[in-house]
């Protein structure tokens, strides 16, 4: 039985399976930043933990908020996003969106506008034009949200052939404060469906392998690998990373399976504070690996405001005060609440499917009503006055039995 240890880094890249004969899909110099980026800071908040996320599906769904912005809230979307104006970002995103051109990959965008929300007619038309967004009004924020979380949950699920079944909890659009109301859903859907050039044979598949995380000891008896001999373009990066890196190809060869794994003595972590998206352009040379890789299935979910806002300095886009959508709607406190993110994963013998999905939540939250409520059940002070001069001041610190008191007061100066 053949047991070894794989910790990885998943990236689906553009390329061939030999660099030197690609043909990569030109996109925004720095988009792949972006990506990397993102990738690092989402594992900074769930250290010691499985993570898989479509950085692709987040970025794009950021690009098509940005398509709304102005003024500050735009420049720093731009600047995350590494694009130096609106009309570069909206040329990569045309760029990246046509890797969605085979039979590999399938791409929805859907915006879900509340029934008493108007966006303006401009950003819907550039939705459109550039994401091929879909329109639906559906009500938000009906006192039983139960049906149209459904219905958005079930359109989820149709895009990313049923790998995502929820993508919104029965919670996920109820108002935080008194005030909040949602307007709008902006939701991307991504889903590949990738069979190995060379499947493995499920009878070098074996159970029971031990896997040895960088945290805690050894898991005994949990892991289970997939085993196959054959010729991969591999590279060792000792002396740059700590690591060796692998692609595997699928049918299709413009996309590939890329393993990093550490040495032995360095971290995963180690590794990952060196990666640039350079590294994965690596060049390679054909090599007989015997390969072992773990047979496996995965769903994350996150909330990406939280990496966003804590760790990629985005403030204006979540502020009820700051935020700038003018170019989606002059409404007022218009701004972004949660950017929710659930993704699944499939490794086995015949190849990889994967899924993800983000949902922009667009609220706003109105000037909080005055509710004033002055019952004087409790000790209290008084006094009549004349202009600014006390004439009489009292203070009532025990109920007065009221029972003997006439129906009203005579009148007349005390006459």
């Amino acid at each position: 039985m053949f047991s070894t240890l794989f910790v990885f880094v998943l990236f689906v890249s553009y390329s061939e399976t030999k660099p030197a004969s690609s043909k990569p899909v030109k996109v925004e110099k720095n988009i792949d930043d972006f990506h990397l980026n993102l990738y690092k800071n989402v594992v900074a908040l769930n250290s010691n933990e499985n993570v898989f996320i479509s950085p692709y599906s987040v970025g794009l769904a950021l690009a098509s908020v940005t398509a709304g912005t102005q003024g500050k809230t735009e420049k720093e979307l731009l600047n995350l996003l590494h694009s130096k104006s609106r009309e570069k970002l909206t040329q990569s995103s045309k760029q990246l969106m046509a890797i969605t051109n085979t039979s590999e990959i399938k791409l929805a965008n859907r915006l879900y506008v509340d029934t008493e929300f108007s966006v303006l007619p401009s950003y819907t038309k550039q939705l459109q034009k550039t994401y091929n967004f879909t329109l639906a009004s559906v009500n938000l924020n009906a006192q039983n949200k139960t049906p149209v979380i459904n219905q958005i949950n079930q359109w989820v699920s149709n895009q990313t052939n049923n790998n995502i079944k929820e993508v919104l909890s029965k919670d996920s659009l109820d108002p935080k404060g008194p005030n909040d109301k949602n307007e709008l859903l902006i939701i991307n859907c991504l889903f590949f469906d990738g069979k190995w050039e060379s499947e493995f044979q499920a009878q070098n598949t074996r159970d029971g392998n031990t896997f040895y995380p960088d945290v805690g000891p050894p898991q005994e008896k949990k892991l289970t690998l997939m085993t196959r001999i054959g010729s991969f373009s591999y590279v060792d990066m000792s002396s740059t990373i700590g690591a060796r890196m692998i692609h595997m190809p699928f049918q299709n060869k413009d996309f590939t399976f890329t393993i990093i794994l550490p040495n032995k003595n360095v971290t995963l972590a180690q590794v990952e504070s060196r990666l640039t998206p350079a590294i994965f352009n690596t060049p390679t040379t054909n090599q007989m690996v015997v390969l072992a890789i773990p047979k496996w299935k995965f769903e994350f979910d996150n909330d990406m405001k939280d990496v966003l806002s804590k760790k990629m300095k985005i403030s204006e886009l979540f502020s009820r005060t700051k935020a700038n959508l003018k170019e989606l709607s002059p409404k007022k406190y218009l701004h972004v609440s949660n950017i929710f993110h659930k993704t699944s994963v499939v490794v086995d013998e015949k190849g990889v499917r994967a899924a993800a999905a983000s949902v922009v939540r667009v609220i706003t939250s109105g000037t909080p009503l005055i509710k004033i409520y002055f019952t004087c059940d409790k000790p209290f002070l008084y006094a009549i006055r004349y202009k600014q001069t006390i004439l009489f001041i009292g203070r009532y610190v025990k109920a007065i039995d009221t029972s003997n008191m006439p129906a009203f007061i005579d009148g007349g100066l005390g006459r």
